[in-house]
């Protein structure tokens, strides 16, 4: 094989291998796990859900999803676009958050979690279960 040859199919290679490795980012996208928050005993499935869309739209955040087992929020705020999910039952509250960094045009970029964002989320959601419950 001549050096032309072997430019071409190195070349080919490298290229395949671009597309076939994601980046080095891409598994950052699955987001982190912030933990659970204990669901008082006595509070309904219904009770728990409307704890949960409370504590995510007096952050500001919008629900963009309600289920009977997932509240699902999105908040775009100083160059971050994060999607939190609450995944609930009748002992516990599950939380998952992934977040990019986005550009003017909103355009993500790169992974960027907003730990202290979804960590508020976890306080007020313990906050108000607890609120919630004494009030039954």
């Amino acid at each position: 094989m001549n050096t032309r040859c072997l430019s071409s199919l190195f070349a080919c290679a490298s290229l395949l291998l671009a597309l076939l490795i994601p980046p080095a980012h891409a598994a950052a996208a699955a987001g982190k796990s912030f933990g659970s928050v204990a669901v008082p005993a006595g509070m309904s499935a219904l009770d728990v859900k409307e704890v949960l869309v409370i504590s995510l739209v007096q952050r500001n955040w919008t629900v963009t999803e309600k289920t009977d087992s997932r509240v699902i929020g999105n908040l775009k705020h100083r160059g971050t676009d994060a999607t939190i999910t609450l995944t609930y039952s009748a002992s516990s509250v599950e939380i998952h958050c992934e977040g990019w960094k986005i550009d003017k045009a909103g355009v993500r970029s790169k992974p960027d979690i907003p730990d202290g964002w979804a960590e508020n989320i976890k306080k007020d959601v313990g906050k108000r279960l607890t609120i919630a419950s004494a009030r039954k």
